[in-house]
């Protein structure tokens, strides 16, 4: 069965905060679920378990160094990125992070960087931390040398446009599973629908598919016609209305046509052919 296999370089502000995270990290990585809860609460009354693990994590541990703590579990491929986990720590000593993650489903691997609780760029992340690159990199494989514009193993560094706080990184991501979530829904309820007025499932999404291409061409119309006035300021104005009324019938029959070779071209079904 298919994973993400997710590892983490987690580096604290004291060496107190190291061990007291991982000896938590040890102790849930064996499923001591109450000692766990126990150190938990000498960390932070206030804290639960669920925001520094989830049950389903498989194959996890927990490997203390003098340095830092690397802390390794496998995922469901559906699975969302352990964001929480790192917003906790942040917000608990910890200093900076690398996050390396394998998706064995397509055999790809990416790699985030954190500092001062935000995601940021591996250039920043070495330049202020030069001394872990051997920590993080024992092998000198993932990062790129001079000339080259990716390492050796092919690792892609996930690097963010400006620096982005890890919270904003967990509602980014709630907010697209919960978009993803409602347009199955959707989609399961105009199946449903569809079913009970005795229409094929397949016409149906056939004819959702050539809406939004009839849709599309009305609005490549519109914005022609739009264009052409602006550019000839006006003149013929009459010439480029009647024109745009002949492409917003004309365009949008030529895209639901389209949309219909292409559905069929794809296995569905055209009863014209």
């Amino acid at each position: 069965m298919s994973s993400n296999v997710h590892h983490l370089y987690l580096f604290f502000d004291t060496p107190l905060q190291l061990r007291r995270v991982q000896l938590i990290c040890q102790y849930l990585a064996r499923q001591s679920w109450e000692q766990a809860e126990r150190w938990i609460h000498e960390l932070d009354p206030a804290l639960d378990r669920s925001a520094l693990w989830d049950d389903d994590w498989a194959n996890a541990s927990a490997l203390g160094h003098p340095q830092h703590l690397e802390l390794g579990f496998d995922t469901r491929t559906t699975a969302g990125m352990p964001w929480r986990l790192l917003e906790t720590l942040f917000q608990h000593g910890l200093q900076a992070a690398v996050l390396h993650v394998f998706y064995d489903q397509v055999g790809e691997s990416e790699r985030y960087h954190f500092d001062a609780g935000q995601w940021v760029s591996h250039h920043a992340w070495l330049a202020r931390y030069p001394e872990r690159q051997v920590l993080v990199d024992p092998d000198a494989e993932v990062y790129p040398r001079p000339g080259q514009e990716e390492g050796n193993d092919g690792t892609s560094l996930r690097n963010p446009a400006q620096p982005m706080a890890i919270r904003q990184l967990r509602e980014r991501d709630q907010e697209r599973d919960r978009q993803a979530q409602e347009s199955v829904q959707a989609l399961l309820e105009t199946m449903a629908s569809l079913r009970k007025s005795g229409v094929s499932p397949v016409d149906g999404i056939a004819g959702l598919f050539m809406l939004r291409a009839g849709f599309r061409g009305l609005c490549e119309a519109v914005a022609f016609t739009v264009v052409a006035a602006l550019a000839f300021r006006g003149k013929g104005l009459w010439l480029w209305l009647a024109l745009g009324l002949v492409l917003a019938v004309v365009l949008p029959l030529y895209r639901m046509a389209s949309a219909r070779r292409e559905f069929a071209g794809q296995g569905g079904s055209d009863p014209a052919s």
